[in-house]
């Protein structure tokens, strides 16, 4: 299952929403889940609006989305970060996201700027 039929679907946990991914896109989701477990331990991982979210009390910071080809790194007020790295996408009113196609896409360094700066850090 992938894309717009993923996010359709109910999941009851993150372990769960993984489990639905294939190939490339669970290697990618498991190294960005890895990244914000592992370094930002303060935020709670939840499923909301059919995908994993990491949310620092009732706010959420970042979300895990997996589509056909493709999985995002979804910032929710990513608008008003600095994309120094120029890896932000969309064009929305707050919302950008990164785009990741491989593991080899996920740089953490630069993935941990965007998330220190969603913190406040």
């Amino acid at each position: 299952m992938h894309g717009r039929d993923l996010r359709a679907r109910s999941v009851a946990s993150v372990d769960e929403y993984m489990d639905l991914l294939s190939g490339q896109q669970k290697e990618v989701a498991a190294r960005l889940r890895g990244i914000v477990r592992t370094r930002y331990p303060q935020l709670r991982e939840d499923v909301k609006w059919h995908v994993p979210v990491y949310s620092l009390g009732t706010t959420p910071i970042v979300s895990i989305e997996g589509f056909r080809a493709h999985v995002n790194l979804k910032f929710f007020e990513g608008a008003r970060l600095q994309d120094r790295a120029g890896i932000l996408g969309g064009t929305g009113k707050g919302v950008r996201h990164v785009k990741f196609r491989s593991p080899a896409d996920v740089d953490e360094e630069k993935i941990r700027e965007l998330i220190d700066q969603a913190l406040g850090h």
